[in-house]
């Protein structure tokens, strides 16, 4: 199985037999690994170099006492207990005006940490706003069909 051609002459072979270009003898050109002293990111000696999802955790405080301290959670409170009470508000409706409120806040509280928490927010708020129009139709039904008289 051969995959498309690189720059120039090199081709990727993943089987040579299968190759017609190549003879069984002659081993294939690969590309060259990749060198970390073109790219400062890739060498973990470098003082640019950063471990993913740690960008944001100041190394003072991870480092500040003996030993090794975990990094605090940053996650969004309020995002999460408002999810928490629009997925309980499909038992008990009075909840939902809550959920709403703390989802509200979660959102907001959000953009000022950098994205975190704001995914459940907004399923906090997709599924108040469920429950909420869900509720309204119930009672417009009703009270269309005690007033047709059913």
């Amino acid at each position: 199985m051969v995959s498309q051609p690189a720059t120039g002459s090199q081709l990727h072979v993943l089987d040579p037999s299968l190759d017609s270009s190549h003879s069984a003898t002659e081993s294939p050109t690969l590309d060259p690994p990749l060198d970390p002293s073109l790219d400062p990111a890739l060498d973990p000696s470098s003082p640019q170099f950063v471990f993913p999802g740690t960008q944001d955790i100041d190394p003072a405080m991870v480092f500040s006492a003996p030993g090794y301290n975990a990094p605090r959670h940053n996650s969004n409170t309020a995002a999460t207990i408002g999810l928490w009470m629009a997925a309980l508000s499909l038992l008990a409706f009075p909840l939902t005006i809550f959920a709403l409120i703390l989802s509200i806040a979660g959102l907001i509280t959000s953009f000022s940490r950098g994205g975190r928490g704001r995914h459940e927010a907004v399923a906090g708020l997709v599924v108040s706003g469920i429950v909420i129009i869900s509720i309204c139709l119930v009672v417009g039904i009703f009270v269309i069909g005690f007033t047709a008289g059913l």
